[in-house]
């Protein structure tokens, strides 16, 4: 053995019987479970007690996973597929001997799926005041593991992070515009997933601001060419639905003292209008609650008046503000063959005067107002559709233009409160001259003479009052 163990290793010739090689799969640990997507450390070890371990190959049952051919002899593996999958390290030495592993059993889930985030405040499109606090509260769940980190941020920066419930923080907002607030959630195997939601924060303003969605003021924001004709009205309620016209037949015109001192766009009721594309209705309006406010006048030659309308890809699903069809008043919002409509006749005195037309929706209920004159329409039957996309449109709606002046339009998408729409009315009617609540009469008192006072023929009495009125 000697002498053939030098010659053999003198020469590089086998002079004994190989020996296999030996070979255990150390990683990973049987029973270990592994969702789909995620990777494993494969490790084994191997030697060749009478020459050297070549190379040592990686399988799942007859499938070639890979092969190592040095120490440390190490795979990373991403499976597939899921369920049970036996795993072996095979070492093959340097004459060509081979050893099979025992087998490790590990178990491919299906995917991690992410965590899911519910932002519960603030809702999405609130309005507040600048300098306001709001509560950022949200949920977050992993239906196939737990959430290990939720982060609360803003304007680019983080305001919290929490390892657990409840998951809330102040939020100030220090300046005007439409702000974002995001709540990312991670979970234990890394998955990351994140919801947003929008405020608008408002500085001073003379109106309520939470809901406010489309905001036209003919004193501000209007493009006007040389022409006198306006090509574009500018939302000011931060939610950017500017309405505009390209054509110049059919852009209105604009009068810069049309009622009190104040500037109204002016329509032709033939075929001008304004307005936007692409407008999501719940980013404008709910399906059953909403707050129209608009200064107008109707001129009395225009048979069928639009003031403002929101049309969606089904004619018959949309907001309509038609004030004048066949001397009937009509309020669409829903589906008009469903009970998406009310009616009245049309209030006398509305052709050729400046009025304040209020349009509340809360569930069924319809409230309108013009000026201090309630116009009993009924309730409604049927819903807003707003779950789809639809155009904007001011001064017409599917050819029945509005002739007459619109000084401002206020739209929110809720039902506001009797106090807050009291406060809606009485700006516009102080602003532009209008009566918008029901007159009280004065009051008097005679304070002079006072009563049994005697005076001869020919002399003279002091007659005096005090007069007062409260809304006047």
């Amino acid at each position: 053995d000697g002498v053939k163990g030098y010659l053999g290793a003198r020469y590089g010739l086998f002079v004994s019987e190989n020996q296999a090689p030996t070979v255990t799969l150390t990683a990973p640990a049987a029973g270990t479970a592994i969702k789909q997507g995620g990777s494993l450390a494969l490790k084994a070890d191997a030697a060749d007690a009478d020459g050297s371990v070549a190379k040592v190959l990686f399988f799942s049952g007859a499938t070639s996973l890979g092969v190592d051919e040095a120490t440390p002899y190490e795979l990373e593996w991403t499976p597939s597929v899921e369920g049970e999958h036996l795993l072996t390290a095979v070492a093959v030495d340097n004459r060509g001997a081979e050893t099979i592993s025992g087998v490790v059993s590990v178990t491919v889930l299906p995917p991690n799926v992410g965590p899911e985030v519910v932002i519960t405040s603030p809702e999405a499109g609130q309005g507040v005041s600048v300098g306001a606090t709001l509560k950022v509260s949200a949920t977050a769940t992993d239906s196939d593991g737990e959430v290990t980190q939720v982060e609360i941020l803003a304007g680019g920066e983080s305001l919290a992070k929490r390892s657990e419930g409840p998951y809330e923080v102040d939020w100030t907002l220090a300046k005007e515009g439409l702000q974002s607030v995001i709540v990312r959630a991670t979970d234990n195997d890394g998955a990351v997933s994140e919801a947003s939601v929008s405020v608008t924060a408002y500085g001073e303003t003379p109106v309520p601001v939470d809901g406010l969605r489309l905001w036209l003021d003919a004193g501000e924001e209007v493009t006007v060419s040389d022409a006198g004709v306006v090509s574009a009205w500018g939302d000011r309620s931060l939610f950017g639905h500017d309405v505009s016209q390209s054509e110049l037949g059919l852009q209105p015109a604009l009068s810069a003292d049309a009622v009190n001192g104040r500037a109204a766009v002016l329509f032709d009721g033939e075929d001008d209008n304004l307005s936007r594309a692409g407008v999501a209705g719940t980013d404008l309006l709910s399906a059953d609650a909403v707050s129209v406010y608009a200064v107008v006048r109707q001129d009395g030659k225009s048979a069928a008046n639009t003031v403002l309308a929101w049309e969606a890809p089904n004619y018959k699903n949309h907001l309509a503000l038609l004030t004048s069809y066949n001397d009937q008043f009509l309020i669409d919002h829903g589906n008009v063959s469903e009970g998406g409509r009310v009616s009245a006749a049309q209030p006398e005195g509305w052709d050729e005067a400046w009025h304040v037309l209020e349009f509340v929706r809360e569930g069924n209920t319809a409230t309108v107002n013009v000026d201090s004159t309630p116009v009993e329409l009924g309730e409604f039957g049927s819903t807003l559709n707003v779950d789809v996309t639809g155009r904007l449109l001011v001064g017409e709606a599917a050819t029945l233009a509005f002739g007459g002046g619109i000084a401002e339009v206020l739209v929110y998408n809720r039902a506001l409160s009797k106090s807050e729409q009291d406060g809606v009315k009485g700006y516009l009617g102080a602003r532009y001259g209008l009566f918008v609540s029901e007159n009280q009469a004065p009051t008097v008192m005679l304070t002079a003479p006072g009563a049994g006072t005697a005076i001869k023929q020919g002399g003279s009495l002091a007659l005096k009052a005090d007069a007062a009125d409260a809304d006047g």
